[in-house]
């Protein structure tokens, strides 16, 4: 006798009774499903312990395939170091080194190919007879994979290069290598099992969904990229307006101090013309005072005053030079081209300093809108800013200057 579990209500009671004595479930049926249920998880378990299996055989075959190719790769550098030696060509050993280094790199090719072609008929042969289990799609899967890697690098065709003191000789070991037929039906095997298994299926969806987000991630930040673009050239679009509006307000109130300087010195020329103009007028009737005073005097003195004639005689025509001198037109013209000289001058002068700090704070010919402003800081500049601001020379003293050259 037996205690067995009811699957209807789960209380335990003996194989020996008709039936359930707490839900009247039949004994048979009970019994039946429980068999059932047992055979379900046992075949649960076998296709789980297949599938984990047939991984670590695959692990173990790619780990032994790094092997077989770390030591082609080891064969392979000392080969090349055997070839790179120098060789007297016309020693009479050339011939033997060459067919040394040919035999060396066709044993290393046939040993490589040999391990790959193991491996794959190896893993063939231990996964197989698991899938009478019934494992999961994704060790076969992994199987199919493998052996489509193995016989892909079975395929070494002009493996390997040599060349003696400098000079090239060419393929040494070319002969092309191919998978066995064996092996490549065994991969087809492999590749139909997976495609018949509901795994493939769903991992080729994954596969797709995971390709189609990548595209739209890339899209999108194809498309981010592009608004970023966008958005910087209207920046600097706005930006390099504002700088040319601007700069051609720095420009213009510029020329507004130009004309305000050149109007404040053609002013202070003209008072100083003007006063000129008065002293000279005040000098002369002066002048003219004394020359009548000189004549009047010459008049009343005696033929026996020599000497005072004589004094008087060459002040008086002293007097007559300056006179002349004051009213001649000449030199007033002269005095008033020398002024306007200076003016000029003064003028280009301070219109050079602005034009030099221009050409430096806003480089381009003629202060062209494509130049862009050159800002002192990382600050942008106010919009309102005045010339103080902007560094521009100050406005010299008309008077000042001009008196500094009439002097």
């Amino acid at each position: 006798m037996a205690l067995i579990t009811c699957t209807e209500c789960g209380k335990r009671f003996s194989d020996k009774a008709a039936c359930c004595p707490e839900c009247g479930c039949p004994t048979e049926v009970v019994m039946k499903e429980s068999d059932s249920r047992e055979v379900a998880v046992k075949r649960e378990t076998t296709s789980r312990e297949a599938e984990a299996a047939m991984l670590a055989e695959v692990a173990s075959v790619r780990e032994k395939a790094k092997q077989a190719e770390d030591l082609f790769d080891s064969r392979d550098r000392m080969i090349q170091r055997k070839a790179s030696q120098d060789i007297d060509l016309f020693g009479g050993y050339a011939t033997s080194r060459v067919v040394e280094i040919r035999a060396d790199a066709r044993r290393a090719c046939d040993d490589l190919y040999t391990s790959y072609q193991t491996l794959a008929e190896t893993l063939d042969g231990v996964c197989r007879p698991l899938l009478a289990a019934n494992p999961g799609g994704k060790a076969i899967k992994a199987v199919a994979d493998m052996m489509r890697f193995l016989n892909d690098e079975s395929e070494i065709e002009s493996n390997f290069t040599a060349s003696f003191n400098g000079s090239s000789l060419g393929n040494v070991a070319n002969s092309k290598y191919v998978p066995s037929i064996q092996n490549k039906m065994a991969q087809r095997f492999w590749e139909s099992q997976y495609a018949a298994t509901p795994y493939a299926a769903e991992f080729e969806k994954k596969k797709r969904q995971e390709a189609e987000e990548a595209r739209q991630k890339r899209e999108a930040e194809r498309k981010r990229r592009e608004e970023e673009k966008r958005a910087e050239e209207q920046r600097r679009a706005e930006q390099k307006a504002r700088d040319k509006a601007h700069m051609e307000k720095i420009a213009s109130e510029t020329q507004v101090c130009v004309k305000d300087y050149r109007r404040a010195l053609r002013s202070q020329a003209d008072q100083h013309l003007q006063k000129l103009t008065e002293e000279m007028e005040t000098n002369a009737r002066d002048l003219q005072k004394r020359q009548k005073e000189c004549r009047d005097r010459l008049e009343k003195l005696s033929i026996l005053q020599f000497r005072e004639k004589r004094e008087l005689a060459r002040e008086l025509e002293r007097v007559e030079y300056q006179l002349s001198g004051l009213t001649d037109p000449q030199t007033m013209a002269e005095e008033k081209a020398r002024v306007e000289g200076i003016v000029a001058k003064a003028a280009s002068e301070y219109e050079a300093a602005i034009e030099e700090h221009l050409a430096k704070r806003f480089p381009g010919s003629s202060y062209a809108g494509e130049a862009a402003v050159a800002r002192k800081d990382k600050n942008e500049y106010s919009e309102e800013a005045s010339l103080a601001k902007e560094g521009i020379p100050r406005m010299p003293d008309a008077r000042a200057v001009l008196q500094s050259y009439v002097r």
